[in-house]
C-alpha cells in the first residue's frame, strides 16, 4: 500500500476515533449527575495519552502472548523510547511506537508461528475495544470503568492500523509482514531464514547449519533489518567453519552498513570488527576508545582482548552466560582458536 493512501486511511479512522471518545464522554457526561467524576476521568485519560499510548501496550502484549504459544522468546520489548531487555531497561530513540523481538524456540514452521505472532497485537487491540465498548453500553456508569472505556475506540484504531499492509520510515506494519509471507517475497524468504538459523542455534551450533540456508537467498535491499542480521550470522558461520577471509569480507560489509543499525548493535559491530582485523592483520589498537553501548557483551570482551587490555576470566565468565547454545559454543571456539593466543 502506498503511503499517501495509508496515511488518509489511518488519518481518517484517527479522526473517527477521537469523535468516538469525545461523544462518549458528551453522553456520559449529560446523562451521569457526577459531572466532576466525569471530567476528571476524561483528563486523567487526555493526560495518560499524552504521556504514552496503552493502545500500543496492549499491542505488544498481544504479540508476546501469541509468541510465547508460538515457543517464540522475546528478546526485548519496545513502548516508545523505553526498550526492555532481558534483566535491564534503557532508553533508546525510536520513531517505532512499538515493537517486539522474537527469537524461535527450535528451526519448526517458523513461517506460520511468526504469522501467528504478526496477528497477535491486532488481535489484543481489537479484543479490548470491542469489550469495552460493549461495557459502556451495557453496564451502569462508573468513573474508573469510564476511564477505561474511554480507550477503546483508540484500540481499535490501532489495531486497524497494524492489520494495513505498509512499509513507513519507521518499519513494516504488521500488516505488510503478513502480506509478504503470503506473497513469499525475498524479504520474507530471508526474514524466515535468518529465525530458521537462530532456531537451530537455541539448541545446537552452526554444525547443523547448511550454508545454502544463509547464502543461497535472493537479492534484498541492504538496509532490510533481516538482511543486517543475515551478515552477522554468515560472519560468524564462517569463522565457525575456519574461513576466516570469507568471514571477515562478510563482516567489513556489515560494518559499513552500521548507519541503519540501533547503537547498541553498531557498538557490537565496531567491537566485532577490531576483533577481527587483530586475527586477520595482526593488529592491536591500542588507543581505540570501544563504544561505550557495547560494555558487557561478549563482544566487548573480545575487542578489549584484541587491543591487549583485556581480562580472559571475565570474558570466559560473560561467554559461558550465553542463552543460546550456538553462541554460546561459538564464543568457546573464538576463545580455543585466537583470543587464548593474544
Amino acid at each position: 500500500m502506498k503511503k499517501a493512501i495509508y496515511y488518509t486511511l489511518t488519518g481518517i479512522f484517527f479522526a473517527l476515533a477521537l469523535v468516538a471518545c469525545a461523544l462518549m464522554c458528551l453522553t456520559v457526561y449529560r446523562e451521569s449527575e457526577k459531572h466532576l467524576e466525569t471530567i476528571f476521568s476524561f483528563l486523567l485519560f487526555v493526560g495518560v495519552c499524552i504521556l504514552f499510548a496503552p493502545s500500543v501496550v496492549v499491542h505488544e502484549c498481544g504479540h508476546l502472548f501469541f509468541g510465547l504459544f508460538a515457543r517464540m522468546k522475546p528478546v526485548s520489548v519496545r513502548i516508545g523510547w523505553l526498550l526492555f531487555e532481558r534483566k535491564k531497561i534503557r532508553f533508546s530513540f525510536s520513531q517505532v511506537a512499538g515493537r517486539t523481538q522474537f527469537l524461535p524456540m527450535g528451526d519448526k514452521n517458523v513461517r506460520k508461528r511468526i504469522s501467528a505472532v504478526s496477528y497477535g497485537g491486532a488481535i489484543f487491540n481489537f479484543i479490548y475495544g470491542l469489550v469495552f465498548c460493549v461495557l459502556f453500553f451495557t453496564l451502569p456508569y462508573h468513573p474508573v470503568l469510564f476511564f477505561f472505556e474511554l480507550f477503546a475506540p483508540l484500540h481499535l484504531f490501532e489495531g486497524f492500523c497494524a492489520l494495513l499492509p505498509a512499509e513507513l520510515p519507521a518499519g513494516r506494519t504488521d500488516g505488510e509482514l503478513i502480506r509478504l509471507f503470503r506473497s513469499n517475497a525475498p524479504e520474507a524468504q530471508t526474514v524466515a531464514a535468518v529465525l530458521t538459523v537462530q532456531g537451530i542455534l537455541s539448541r545446537e551450533t552452526f554444525d547443523s547449519v547448511d550454508e545454502n540456508m544463509l547464502f543461497g537467498l535472493p537479492v534484498v535491499r541492504e538496509d532490510e533489518p533481516a538482511f543486517l542480521s543475515l551478515l552477522h550470522l554468515r560472519w560468524q558461520f564462517l569463522m565457525w567453519r575456519g574461513d576466516v577471509t570469507r568471514a571477515a569480507t562478510e563482516l567489513n560489509r556489515l560494518e559499513e552498513l552500521g548507519e541503519y543499525l540501533d547503537d547498541y548493535d553498531r557498538a557490537q559491530v565496531i567491537c566485532d570488527a577490531l576483533f577481527m582485523r587483530r586475527i586477520v592483520e595482526g593488529k592491536s589498537e591500542k588507543n581505540v576508545m570501544l563504544p561505550a553501548a557495547a560494555k558487557g557483551t561478549c563482544a566487548y570482551f573480545r575487542a578489549e582482548l584484541a587491543m591487549k587490555g583485556g581480562n580472559i576470566a571475565q570474558y570466559k565468565k560473560i561467554a559461558a552466560q550465553e542463552t543460546a547454545t550456538g553462541i554460546r559454543a561459538l564464543e568457546s571456539m573464538f576463545f580455543e582458536r585466537f583470543i587464548q593466543n593474544f
